[in-house]
Order: structure tokens, then C-alpha cells, then sequence
């Protein structure tokens, strides 16, 4: 059946096939376009999840996912008067992190808030991750620290996040100080992925200057 026939004889049933392929994924942008200016086109227009499933699979898309192009329907969506949900504004937050536009990240949160949706893990982990690719790691620790205080509960993923940077930038010690942290405060333990980042970035660096490693303390994370 072609999408032609689907389109005309009956949208859900296009939608469904949608759903389906966004499952399967794409392996070019031709098709995903294509399928969103089909979707614009439909009166009534389809519920916002479906957008989020399409632009979802667009940024799996390799080795060049289309973000500017994700950006751009979303703000086209917003603009017709389809009301973004939490998943779409972190879509679009992670999109902008990944183009290295931490700050416009950061004005997608604002416009969660202003949505009545608050802070979540998920939204936070992709704004760390944003701020480490874009060597911004001292603005990623010290908003881990904030939303800590807050009472905002990082997850594994969240840590995985910071310690990969806290190595990738040779601040060993500032990655052990956030595993005393973690091993004692988190509602759970490292994982093997965490510590075998942390080992391997001390391995090396023992070795060549092991007294780097009797720091102070007292700058412990979360205090």
C-alpha cells in the first residue's frame, strides 16, 4: 500500500505507519520531511506526540543527524498554535545542546517552566551534557551542586554524565570528591561504567604524580 493511498483513504492509519517507521528509524532525512509536511497537512491536526516521535527519530539519524532542521519544525509547530509538551521541549533543548548552543538550551527551560512543567532529571542531564561538550565543565558542577540543593535527585546517567567530563578535563580529583559524594549520599551506588571511567582516567595519572591526589577535602560536591 502506498503512502498516497494511506494519506487519502484514511490518516490514522497513516499515522499508525508513522509511529511504525519512527520505531524502525531513518537513514536519511528525505523521508522523515516528507512525512512531517504530510502530518502539518492533515486538518484535524495530529496530537503533538506523534511530532515528538518523528523528531525523536530524526535525531538518531547518522552520522548527521538533521537538528537544525528538528529545530526548525518545531518552532514551525509552535508558531501554527500546537501547544509543545515536556518530551517536545526537550527535544528541542537537546538539539540545541548538541548544536553547541548551551544558552539557547537554557531559554527552553524557561519555556517549561512558563509551560507549568518543572525541572526533571532528564532536562537537567541534557543541559550538563551540554555544558560539558561546549567546555563548560565549572557551570556544569556548579548546576549539578544548585539543583541538589534543591532537592532535584540526579540519576546514573546524570553522574556518568559529570564524570566523563570531570576526566575527559583531567580533574581526577574533583571526580573522586563526586564519587565520596555519591557513594555516601546518592539512593544508589556507582555502576561498573562510572568507576571504570574513573579508573581509567587514574591509572595514568597516578602514576606519573601521586601526590596530585591529596587535595583538599573540604571542596566536596553538594556541601
Amino acid at each position: 500500500m502506498g503512502l498516497g493511498h494511506l494519506i487519502s483513504s484514511n490518516p490514522q492509519l497513516f499515522i499508525g505507519f508513522v509511529r511504525e517507521q519512527c520505531k524502525l528509524g531513518f537513514s536519511s532525512v528525505h523521508i522523515p520531511v516528507s512525512i512531517f509536511h504530510q502530518l502539518t497537512s492533515f486538518r484535524p491536526r495530529p496530537c503533538i506526540i506523534v511530532f515528538n516521535q518523528l523528531f525523536a527519530a530524526m535525531c538518531k539519524i547518522r552520522p548527521h543527524p538533521p537538528l537544525y532542521t528538528v529545530v526548525n519544525f518545531c518552532n514551525h509547530l509552535e508558531l501554527s498554535g500546537l501547544r509543545p509538551d515536556c518530551h517536545s521541549v526537550g527535544i528541542l533543548a537537546n538539539c540545541y545542546c548538541r548544536l553547541g548552543r548551551v544558552d539557547f538550551a537554557f531559554t527552553i527551560l524557561g519555556k517549561r517552566l512558563k509551560l507549568g512543567y518543572p525541572p526533571d532529571v532528564v532536562i537537567i542531564t541534557t543541559l550538563l551534557n551540554g555544558l560539558i561538550v561546549s567546555d563548560k565543565l565549572h557551570h556544569a558542577v556548579r548546576l549539578l551542586d544548585r539543583v541538589v540543593k534543591l532537592g532535584l535527585q540526579p540519576n546514573l546517567i546524570t553522574y556518568g554524565a559529570m564524570f566523563k567530563g570531570l576526566c575527559r578535563n583531567g580533574d581526577n580529583a574533583g571526580a573522586l570528591r563526586l564519587l565520596r559524594n555519591m557513594e555516601s549520599k546518592a539512593p544508589f551506588k556507582p555502576n561498573v561504567v562510572i568507576y571504570s571511567t574513573l579508573i581509567d582516567s587514574l591509572c595514568p595519572a597516578v602514576a606519573s604524580s601521586p601526590r596530585s591526589f591529596q587535595g583538599d577535602e573540604s571542596q566536596g560536591y553538594f556541601a
